[in-house]
């Protein structure tokens, strides 16, 4: 289905998946996820089945890539750092909590320094 707001949704029996061109964040996107601050939000996309939650959200920023980094870095210096790469100016950062594991993609693309957040719910098991 589509609607007037610009989101897609596909659902079927196994889960849904929304696409919005919104330039906001989704309604349910989970608290406590920092963002960076100085960011438009261009797309997102969510992923829901039965075993969690994906929203991924595409920004853009006039902010310098070593300025994005830096203040993300910073931003989640309290979660655990599961990687930090940098390859020919593109960084991956991923890291992770008790609830969430978040991966970020930040590049230069058309003068502009794009950031891709991936946010994967982390669903806990319990055995009995």
């Amino acid at each position: 289905t589509t609607n007037n707001n610009g989101t897609t949704t596909v659902t079927t029996k196994d889960g849904s998946v929304s696409s919005s061109t919104e330039q906001k964040l989704p309604t349910d996107f989970p608290k406590g996820i920092p963002l960076y601050s100085n960011q438009k939000i261009i797309g997102s996309y969510k992923q829901k089945t039965a075993s969690g939650n994906y929203w991924q959200v595409t920004t853009e920023t006039d902010d310098s890539v070593t300025k994005a980094v830096n203040s993300l870095k910073s931003s989640y210096s309290s979660w655990e750092t599961v990687g930090e790469v940098e390859n020919d100016g593109t960084f991956s950062l991923t890291y992770k909590n008790n609830s969430y594991t978040v991966v970020l993609l930040v590049a230069e693309n058309n003068e502009k320094t794009k950031i891709r957040f991936t946010y994967i719910a982390i669903i806990k098991f319990i055995s009995n």
